[in-house]
């Protein structure tokens, strides 16, 4: 990845605040919504709850 052989954006499916930590956590444990890479974040951006960008 480092190299930037690999598009991660591919893979990541989900981004919740941490205040969502619990339904982070089950969307990842469950695959809800074929969820792959789910981010949990402290930052104050808006939740993005499907594809990544």
């Amino acid at each position: 990845m480092a190299e930037r052989r690999f598009d991660a954006t591919k893979i990541h499916t989900h981004t919740f605040p941490l205040a969502d930590l619990p339904t982070a956590l089950r969307y990842a444990r469950e695959r809800i919504g074929d969820a792959i890479k789910v981010v949990v974040t402290n930052r104050q951006a808006a939740t993005v709850d499907g594809a990544a960008e």
